[in-house]
């Protein structure tokens, strides 16, 4: 009975679009990305990564999910984008945000490479948005790339500026579109 017992807590259930990370003492030894009923060594500990498409909009705060009093998920919630205020090449104030749209294609980077990856993915988005923002005019007459006058190139800038600094964290940037430009 205690045998079974001890094999039973092998078992786990991987649902469509989530990943288990097994470590044991603290060794990676691999990841199960397929859906289905699996059993592995009990010894293994299984860490749930979620592998679905999230978004992310700069400037907004999120609270994390909590449990009330009953035991029930209070689930997470954002806050309204605040636009971060930023001088533009030229020294001019604007006030600019996005939405970055991600996901976690390698599920032991994500979590062992860092701390915690939906922060890490905010932190580095707000970065490279400052970052652009600082390296483009918002307007040009003169036919050079602008924040106002070449969305969809600035958009493609952005996304690969958030894709390098997320390599290293097992995720992959979709889309990287400004939502407000002022």
């Amino acid at each position: 009975i205690i045998v079974n017992l001890f094999c039973a807590f092998g078992f786990m259930i991987i649902h469509p679009n989530q990943a288990r990370v097994m470590l044991v003492f603290g060794n990676y030894k691999g990841s199960v990305k397929t859906s289905g009923f699996y059993w592995v060594n009990p010894f293994y500990s299984k860490k749930k990564i979620s592998l679905r498409i999230q978004n992310f909009e700069t400037g907004s705060i999120s609270t994390p999910e909590i449990k009330d009093a009953s035991g029930k998920t209070i689930p997470k919630s954002h806050s309204a984008g605040r636009p971060s205020k930023v001088n533009d090449r030229d020294g001019n104030p604007i006030e600019i945000s996005a939405v970055v749209v991600w996901r976690v294609v390698d599920t032991a980077e994500a979590l062992l490479e860092v701390d915690n990856y939906d922060d890490f993915v905010a932190v580095q988005s707000e970065s490279a948005l400052r970052n652009l923002a600082s390296r483009h005019p918002y307007d040009s007459e003169d036919h050079e790339i602008s924040l106002r006058g070449n969305i969809e190139s600035i958009s493609d800038q952005l996304r690969g500026d958030i894709q390098e600094r997320l390599d290293k964290a097992g995720v992959a940037v979709e889309e990287a579109r400004l939502t407000q430009l002022a």
